[in-house]
């Protein structure tokens, strides 16, 4: 097992982590977990696209999922090994109407952000901005 030290930075002492400088010095090969309010994720986000770290490499996990889109509409999935077709309602997660038709599926944070729900798309073009990334 591997110690590191903790390292805390409070915001009411005026003290912020330098998001920039630890993604620019982590190694080549680091995956960065963030999980907190949204400012938090999207600041690690926006510094490690600016780094070049893929997103893949990115992790994260919100406090409160993010709103829904008001572009959201019904959709229709069919489930390649059961052969299914499950609807989806607009204000409904892919999970939430998968589970509701009886289907044990897997997932952890029912958001998205953790990835355990996470599927081959077969075809169809999912909107990469729903996936809770």
């Amino acid at each position: 097992m591997i110690v590191r030290p903790l390292h805390l930075y409070c915001s009411d002492a005026g003290q912020r982590l330098d998001l920039p400088a630890l993604i620019t010095q982590a190694p080549a090969d680091a995956v960065f977990y963030c999980c907190g309010p949204a400012r938090l994720i999207d600041a690690t986000r926006a510094a490690a696209s600016a780094a070049g770290i893929a997103v893949e490499r990115v992790r994260s996990e919100r406090f409160v999922p993010a709103p829904p889109a008001t572009d959201d509409r019904p959709v229709r999935v069919r489930l390649a090994r059961s052969g299914r077709s499950i609807a989806v309602s607009a204000t409904q997660s892919i999970l939430d109407a998968v589970r509701a038709a009886g289907i044990d599926a897997p997932y952890a944070c029912r958001v998205g952000t953790c990835r355990t729900c996470a599927v081959t798309v077969i075809s169809g073009d999912p909107d990469p901005t729903k996936t809770g990334h």
